[in-house]
């Protein structure tokens, strides 16, 4: 009898098995352009090319002998980026607050790239209160505090807690810790409310220039924040970022992608980013920034 049933499944398991042909059409190769960017900061952007991830020869390499330009789109004042190594371009202009730029890329290889963007015009932040509570069993860390919001333009914001010092901190996702919105009015990632973000993430359409009171949690170690070292330049801050449209949908499609490979889930689904680069990959975008001790 187990012989039988030992034939019966090999034979299963072996008719469920037959060749598939997948189309995959021919390799593009792109420009992949990057300018996250603050305000208070000279222009600078990294152009490298694309890379195909079935030919195993395929590498990223910087481009080095691109045009780039940045124009105002008001006064169509035009900003040359000089190369400067490893394909990043810089200029020793500062983009003005409130401006919207238009980002230029040309290349003989790969055509004209494109992107525009504006830059957040104010960012205003009072009544920071901190606490720590018992959340649904557990030991935290609770935040508030109140967004003054610019009613004459639409507004975006992010914020994370931060440990690292302030010329260190990168934009993107950190696992320095893990945040919990207490209120309903953050946008929800992944689809799921109750799982913890790096950054949660809001626009003004429900508060348009009013002030706007938030509050989340941290369940991470409350000690190990309370004993970060100063001496070392390291102290916890509350980072509250207002970025242009283009960089929020940008920075959520990173969170989203960041969290569905960390839940604790076999569903582990891909993520489309959202870029802003016509005739390219990647993302050109602005951002103004509050760093405050907590």
């Amino acid at each position: 009898m187990k012989n039988h049933f030992a034939l019966f499944l090999i034979l299963l398991l072996s008719s469920c098995v037959h060749d598939v042909d997948i189309e995959i059409g021919e390799f593009q190769q792109k420009m992949v352009i990057n300018s996250i960017f603050n305000s208070s900061e000279a222009w600078s952007i990294k152009l490298t090319n694309s890379r195909n991830i079935l030919d195993q020869d395929s590498q990223i390499l910087p481009i080095e002998d691109a045009s780039v330009i940045i124009i105002e789109s008001d006064t169509r004042k035009i900003f040359e980026l000089i190369h400067q190594s490893d394909g990043i371009y810089t200029s020793n202009a500062l983009p003005e607050i409130g401006k919207k730029y238009e980002l230029e890329v040309a290349h003989p290889d790969y055509g004209v790239a494109t992107a525009i963007t504006s830059v957040p015009s104010s960012l205003e932040l009072e009544a920071i209160d901190t606490a720590t509570v018992e959340h649904e069993g557990e030991r935290s860390l609770r935040i508030n505090f109140n967004i003054l919001d610019n009613e004459e333009e639409e507004n975006f914001y992010v914020w994370d807690l931060v440990t690292s010092q302030e010329d260190e901190i990168d934009i993107l996702p950190t696992k320095e810790a893990y945040l919990s919105s207490l209120d309903g009015d953050v946008e929800i990632i992944n689809d799921r409310s109750n799982i913890q973000h790096s950054k949660l993430f809001i626009s003004d359409r429900e508060f348009n220039g009013g002030r706007h009171t938030t509050s989340f949690i941290t369940f991470e170690d409350v000690k190990s924040f309370q004993n970060t070292d100063p001496q070392n330049g390291k102290k916890l801050k509350l980072r509250v970022l207002s970025v242009s449209k283009d960089l929020f949908e940008y920075l959520k499609s990173v969170e989203e992608s960041y969290r569905s490979q960390n839940i604790n889930t076999s569903s582990v689904y891909p993520v489309d980013y959202e870029f802003n680069i016509s005739n390219g990959i990647g993302i050109f975008g602005a951002y103004k920034q509050i760093l405050v001790d907590i």
